[in-house]
């Protein structure tokens, strides 16, 4: 497929597109291809495979270089959070883990706060240096989406650039700024905060 025409004769139904095109589309664009093939799912349903510990994203993102990267978290209670990667400012993919940042959380969910604080120490220097992340805070509702493919992932990625993943690190609460972490960023923030703070305490 050479031309224009070619690609909205396909998108259009005016030529009928076979299976190596629409997985080429989805490579491309990362549209899910059985929804491409048959309507079942939703169309920005995640390729990408459930991984649980945050700490296993560091080789993830190694081996698929991303352009992007956005830390998402929700502004409801609860404060899910997951991450989303771009290229070249037209494929993006979400992460199939979403964890909770806030003080809604078991034994688990807190050893995976901890571990997405281990995650994020651990890509400093990347994040720092050659692949800076944006954040993002959304509303519960289109949370939900994201996390279920019923939207395109760079629509909710928008206004300013809202860095609470950073902010997070800052466990002792080092930064001038940090006395305005539970007015920004809530109160389970800061309790999630806590919890790593305990937590690294009790391994020292």
């Amino acid at each position: 497929m050479q031309a224009v025409s070619d690609f909205e004769s396909r998108l259009t139904g005016k030529v009928e597109a076979d299976f190596a095109w629409i997985e080429k589309f989805e490579e491309t664009f990362g549209v899910n291809a059985e929804w491409l093939k048959s309507g079942v799912g939703q169309p920005f349903a995640t390729t990408l495979v459930c991984l649980d510990d945050p700490r296993r994203y560091q080789e993830l993102i190694e081996a698929l270089q991303p352009r992007e990267i956005c830390f998402v978290r929700s502004s409801g209670e609860i404060g899910e959070i997951t991450m989303v990667f771009g290229w070249a400012e037209k494929k993006y993919l979400v992460a199939a883990d979403m964890w909770h940042l806030s003080d809604c959380v078991g034994s688990g969910g807190a050893r995976s706060i901890v571990e997405f604080y281990e995650f994020l120490k651990n890509m400093e220097t990347t994040f720092h240096m050659t692949l800076r992340p944006e954040g993002h805070v959304v509303a519960p509702g289109v949370f939900d989406d994201l996390m279920n493919g019923r939207v395109y992932p760079r629509s909710v990625l928008i206004g300013r650039d809202a860095p609470w993943w950073d902010d997070f690190v800052d466990i002792e609460h080092r930064w001038p700024i940090a006395k305005n972490y539970e007015k920004q960023w809530g109160a389970g923030f800061v309790f999630a905060q806590r919890i790593v703070r305990d937590a690294l305490a009790l391994g020292a």
